[in-house]
């Protein structure tokens, strides 16, 4: 293993441990690589601010350097910012939580979301949560508008993760829903990933049939089912709208 993979590794590690941070042990465990050398690279981690050391704790977190980084990378995914008055839009005439999606390098993650003031339960989609290919409705609703390469590439091989009892588990079922998906330009996510809670997306297409962004709204499924035909219909909405700047944007150059 080389610097660079030695670097990534760590990162990656520290990047998805919990808020408390990760110690060097498990750190080491989980790297495979020495204390020793674990404590000479942090120690210039932390000097170039990419990562941070608790000093009770002593465990280590990401730095500013690396979480502005990660802020200019989430920016340059939609320079103009008007996805995100999409988003908020929804969430506006909606109630319901809002998060906008993008597929990149053969993954689906969030790169915005919005909760209005007035939800008391807190549904929460962190920017950069890459989101699950066979069962969230976002990543549905970009995945039915790739090529088969991509398509097996995103979801990769069964069986799929188990979530409930209502995740897709196969990739006949997923192919048949992808179906639907594109005859509705709509995906759904009932209960698929939590029990109790649903979601719904609509894909915003750059071109005829080409989708890389995605809006959702999420809540508990009893009021999503309860408003299911507006929650639709304003989603739909939303999508033609955005769509339409997509493409004028590209046609621009913008």
């Amino acid at each position: 293993m080389d610097w660079l993979d030695r670097f990534t590794y760590v990162m990656d590690c520290v990047s998805e441990a919990t808020v408390d941070g990760i110690g060097i042990s498990q750190l080491s465990r989980d790297s495979e690589i020495s204390k020793s050398t674990l404590h000479r690279m942090l120690q210039s981690m932390i000097e170039k601010e990419l990562v941070a050391q608790n000093v009770v704790t002593k465990n280590y977190y990401l730095g500013p350097r690396a979480m502005q980084w990660g802020s200019r990378f989430i920016q340059s995914q939609d320079p103009s910012e008007w996805l995100r008055n999409y988003c908020k839009d929804i969430a506006k005439i909606t109630g319901l939580y809002t998060y906008l999606s993008k597929y990149q390098m053969s993954q689906v993650y969030c790169i915005y979301s919005y909760q209005p003031s007035n939800i008391r339960s807190n549904y929460f989609v962190r920017v950069g949560q890459q989101m699950p290919a066979h069962c969230s409705s976002s990543a549905k609703a970009i995945l039915a508008y790739k090529t088969e390469s991509e398509f097996k590439q995103i979801v990769g091989d069964e069986p799929y993760e188990v979530f409930t009892s209502h995740t897709i588990r196969d990739g006949n079922s997923l192919n048949d829903e992808l179906y639907k998906v594109r005859q509705e330009q709509i995906a759904f996510c009932l209960e698929e990933m939590e029990t109790g809670i649903s979601a719904i997306s609509v894909p915003f297409f750059h071109s005829q049939q080409e989708a890389d962004f995605c809006l959702s709204v999420v809540g508990d499924s009893n009021t999503i089912l309860k408003s299911m035909e507006n929650i639709k219909a304003e989603l739909k909405s939303t999508s033609l709208k955005a769509s339409k700047y997509l493409q004028n944007a590209m046609v621009l150059g913008v």
